[in-house]
């Protein structure tokens, strides 16, 4: 038996491809990936998609380790510890032979000279961000305009899941680069600055205000919304770019504090508790938006989301027992008791469920049903006298129950009731006016929900045989 030597952190790739024979399942490019995991203190089993345990790493003769392993639930890889080291290594004999040591260590120089260029690619790239290092910290950030900076590791998932996600934001302001820097300051490399400002996880967004060494840090979702509505709130900008302004979103983002605002109060609320990482969030996500613009005007209901592992969302998630994502929940107005919906994630099963739950009368793409605007005991009362032609009894009796009536379209009733009293053709005359103004099209959305929903009570001072005429 021969004793390999000890390898520090600085020159610890042969004991890593050693280590990594082990596995000889995984692809070039797997055991690529695991080596700069190992180099940086951090091993990742690729096959199996987990963080190595300390059985797992004993049995490739690592006999000590960090004890701050990288785990993959958290929402950040912890910083590798800078003490790693491994103790010497045991191999038969026959393995350490000179063209196993000779091959080993023509990889090791491939691998590193694979990353080198990488590397240069990544900092030639064409990007919006501004990077950081020691020499040009202070003179960019707290030089008097405000900058959001990014702490990120090359080697964190979540990093690169934020990363085309920053540099949109980044591009969206960059036009005002004058008045806001949006930065980068790879944290693993430039570990003085990591150091500086506390730095104990990946990826660790901070804004600073360009005067101050003491940042704020941002606790917000990492997506493009959460993002850039942080950087307007601080700065007052809005944003250009197409991307970021192609749509007002009408989904209220909530957290720990706004939820309590909202859920409770005199508004209908649905919630969607959501991932950053979760694919079904995703699938969700365009039809969560659709479902939100098919009821922007109905001034009762909210169509909300949570970013369930976001800072500012947790103690909120973990009080609502959320547990899988998405998870969604209706919380009627003046209640903070929450009714689960478990119903298809579609559109349409979504504008039934309020519409049931808030008394609503939306239908697919946002517009109204054919009971939007109508009052049902109004309704009976029309419907009768109109079919017995007692025009002068219809309106004693549509004032007398519309007398006290919240619903704004009850006075409606008592003017279409008189005026249909003093024309017998009004009522066919305004519904086919109505109908033409909605053929042709071009009103606000407000308007259009106003037309439609007089088109419908009109409907009801139509009798039957000229309803089915028109």
């Amino acid at each position: 038996m021969l004793t390999a030597p000890i390898f520090t952190q600085g020159h610890s790739i042969l004991a890593i491809l050693q280590c990594i024979t082990n596995y000889p399942d995984k692809t070039n490019q797997e055991n690529e990936q695991e080596t700069r995991y190992y180099h940086k203190g951090i091993i990742r089993n690729i096959v199996y998609r987990k963080y190595l345990t300390e059985g797992d790493l004993r049995s490739c003769g690592v006999t000590k380790w960090p004890l701050r392993l990288c785990l993959s639930s958290p929402p950040r890889a912890p910083t590798p510890s800078s003490n790693f080291f491994c103790e010497p290594h045991t191999f038969p004999e026959s393995i350490l032979t000179p063209k196993y040591i000779y091959t080993m260590a023509r990889l090791s120089f491939l691998l590193l000279g694979a990353l080198s260029t990488l590397s240069g690619f990544a900092t030639a790239s064409n990007s919006a961000v501004k990077d950081l290092i020691p020499t040009n910290f202070d003179e960019v950030v707290l030089a008097g305009k405000p900058a959001l900076v990014e702490f990120f590791a090359p080697w964190c998932g979540h990093c690169k899941t934020l990363a085309p996600v920053y540099e949109e934001l980044a591009q969206s302001f960059a036009f005002a680069e004058n008045k806001v820097t949006i930065a980068k300051v790879d944290a693993d490399e430039n570990r003085s600055l990591g150091k500086r400002f506390g730095i104990q996880g990946f990826p660790t967004v901070k804004w600073f205000d360009g005067k101050s060494d003491k940042p704020e840090e941002y606790n917000g979702g990492r997506d493009l919304d959460s993002l850039t509505a942080f950087v307007t709130e601080k700065t007052g900008i809005k944003p250009r770019s197409a991307t970021a302004q192609k749509v007002v979103s009408n989904v209220e983002m909530l957290n720990d504090a706004s939820f309590k605002t909202v859920v409770g109060g005199d508004k209908d609320v649905l919630v969607a508790f959501t991932a950053p990482w979760c694919g079904h969030c995703k699938t969700l996500a365009p039809t969560w938006e659709t479902l939100a613009n098919d009821f922007a005007l109905e001034s009762n209901v909210v169509i909300a989301k949570v970013d369930a592992e976001a800072e500012n969302s947790r103690s909120l998630s973990k009080e609502q027992g959320i547990t899988g994502f998405p998870t969604i929940k209706f919380f009627p107005k003046g209640s903070t008791e929450a009714v689960a919906y478990s119903g298809a994630r579609s559109e349409e099963a979504f504008v039934k469920f309020i519409n049931e739950k808030a008394g609503t009368h939306r239908a697919v793409g946002g517009g109204l049903d054919n009971l939007a605007g109508t009052i049902a005991v109004l309704d009976e009362i029309v419907t009768e006298n109109v079919a017995a032609q007692k025009l002068d009894k219809l309106v004693t009796e549509v004032k007398k129950a519309a007398k006290g009536l919240p619903d704004k379209y009850a006075e409606y009733y008592v003017k279409a009731a008189e005026k249909l009293s003093k024309n017998e053709g009004y009522a066919v005359k305004e519904l086919t006016r109505l109908r033409k103004i909605l053929a042709k099209g071009g009103s606000a959305p407000e308007k259009l929900d106003d037309i439609l929903s007089r088109s419908n009570i009109l409907q009801r001072f139509v009798g039957q045989d000229k309803r089915d005429e028109l």
